[in-house]
């Protein structure tokens, strides 16, 4: 790492989770490198096109702390780099599972369905049928379960953490579930039944870790000759080549792999946890040491400001996979 003449600053945010945001303030000021410095973020309040004390923002928290949400999208425009992009900093699934099939990438068979009800505001007037004329009504179940088959997975299109996720066995439980999910916009999926499930760690859209895991069990199991060689190549791979269309620079891809073949299942995991106790202790070391490398990175040789170009070459593209 080389040395620089300005200060430059890397702040964390984060909620309560285990030790790792100390740990990483720790690493990286370890480094000890001229001019750079790793602190927990002290906001008060915002004043519109304010300067950011910050080149680099470790943002973990404002997902579930709007104000935060605001403090980081006015300090990206003052040229603070931010991980994650707070525009992009949703679970927007079915938005990445489009350009995912659209970059060619296995799917499991993937439908979006409208909302069974809808969530009225106390400034807005209530929803009422003639403001649903654009909408198909109504839904062609047999023909859905059909192209889905069974058993399948119904789940929130902005959801995370496997919340209201329910698994369905037949045209009874989906429309159940359906009916369950309120003002909620639904993915309805193929499940996939996979011999083997891989979460895979994507940090500075480079570095990366296919972890072996138990999603019944929530496990992560040490074993690091889990993945062939062309299973390895192509999840590593393809797992970059995700995160960079998509403008992820921490973020965790998972795979469910069926008859050898890898399809991507979610991979919009923005705040990957890096919890020791939960995530296992070697992977945790991992994790604090390629992040430390990327804050670093970042901070020494910022990133050019954000642009979707990669997803120029997408549009008006139809994959080639069924």
């Amino acid at each position: 790492m080389s040395k620089i003449k300005e200060s430059r600053k890397i702040g964390i945010l984060h909620r309560e989770e285990g030790p790792m945001p100390d740990r990483l303030i720790e690493e990286i000021n370890k480094k000890a490198i001229e001019g750079i410095r790793a602190e927990i973020c002290k906001i008060p309040e915002i004043h519109p096109a304010e300067s950011c004390e910050y080149t680099i923002i470790i943002d973990r928290a404002s997902h579930c702390l709007p104000f935060l949400r605001e403090y980081v999208k006015n300090a990206l425009l003052s040229g603070c780099y931010i991980i994650n992009n707070p525009y992009r900093f949703e679970p927007d699934k079915f938005f990445d599972y489009t350009v995912a099939k659209r970059m060619g990438i296995n799917l499991p068979r993937t439908v979006l369905l409208p909302t069974k009800s809808y969530r009225v505001e106390p400034c807005y007037r209530p929803i009422e049928q003639e403001d649903l004329l654009n909408l198909s009504y109504p839904l062609k179940w047999d023909e859905i379960a059909s192209y889905i088959g069974f058993p399948a997975v119904i789940k929130p299109a902005l959801g995370v953490g496997w919340k209201h996720l329910t698994i369905v066995n037949n045209l009874e439980e989906l429309i159940r579930a359906y009916d369950r999910s309120g003002h909620q916009i639904m993915i309805l999926q193929e499940k996939i039944e996979y011999e083997h499930f891989v979460r895979t760690f994507v940090l500075g859209k480079k570095y990366v870790c296919p972890i072996k895991y138990i999603p019944s069990r929530r496990d992560y199991i040490c074993d690091h000759k889990h993945l062939s060689r062309e299973l390895g190549k192509y999840i590593v791979e393809t797992s970059i080549k995700l995160c960079k269309t998509l403008d992820y620079d921490m973020n965790i891809v998972e795979w469910a792999i069926r008859d050898g073949i890898p399809y991507a299942i979610d991979f919009t995991d923005l705040v990957p946890d890096a919890n020791p106790r939960s995530i296992t202790y070697f992977y945790y070391e991992w994790f604090i040491e390629h992040m430390t490398k990327v804050a670093l990175e970042y901070a020494l040789h910022p990133p050019k400001p954000r642009c979707w170009h990669t997803l120029n070459n997408l549009i008006g593209k139809v994959s080639d996979n069924p």
